[in-house]
C-alpha cells in the first residue's frame, strides 16, 4: 500500500470541509425554498399543496441566471445558508417582486388562492420573454361574480 501524499491529504481534507459546510444548508431548499416561503407568506401555507405550484417554482428557478453556473450556485448557497432568516441585500426586493409579478401575470394564482380553481395553470415563466395575451390571474375565468 502506498502512503498518502501530503497534497492528496490536504485536498481531501479541503473537499470534505467544503462539502460539510455546503451540504447541510443546501438541504433547506436554496432558491426554491425561499420562493416557497415567499408564496406561503403571500397566499398562505395551503398554496404549497396546490398542484402545479412546485412545477412553476422549479421552472422559474431553472431559467434564473441563464447559463451562468457560478451565479446559480452562489444564489443557491446564499438562500440555503440563510434559510428563513434572509439578510436583505440590494437586489433581494427586486428578485422577490419580479417573481411575484411573474406568477401573478403568467398564472391563475389568484383564482387558485380564492378557491375558484384547483390547479395552477401557467405559461412561459421567463419574465423577460414577452407574451402576447398574457393570462392575468386577476382576470381568471369562471369565477363567482363574473356574471354581468
Amino acid at each position: 500500500m502506498k502512503p498518502i501524499k501530503r497534497r492528496t491529504f490536504i485536498l481531501g481534507f479541503l473537499a470534505t470541509g467544503i462539502a460539510g459546510i455546503a451540504l447541510p444548508p443546501m438541504a433547506t431548499g436554496g432558491v426554491r425554498g425561499h420562493l416557497h416561503r415567499l408564496l406561503s407568506g403571500q397566499f398562505g401555507e395551503a398554496i404549497l399543496g396546490v398542484e402545479g405550484v412546485h412545477d412553476f417554482v422549479d421552472e422559474y428557478v431553472a431559467q434564473l441566471g441563464g447559463s451562468n453556473t457560478l451565479k446559480k450556485t452562489v444564489a443557491h448557497l446564499y438562500f440555503s445558508y440563510f434559510g428563513p432568516q434572509i439578510v436583505p441585500y440590494s437586489g433581494l426586493k427586486e428578485f422577490e417582486d419580479g417573481f411575484l409579478v411573474t406568477i401573478l401575470t403568467r398564472s391563475n394564482i389568484i383564482a387558485v388562492a380564492q378557491g375558484r380553481q384547483a390547479t395552477l395553470q401557467y405559461h412561459n415563466v421567463n419574465p423577460y420573454d414577452p407574451t402576447c395575451g398574457s393570462y392575468l390571474s386577476a382576470a381568471a375565468e369562471d369565477g363567482p361574480g363574473d356574471e354581468v
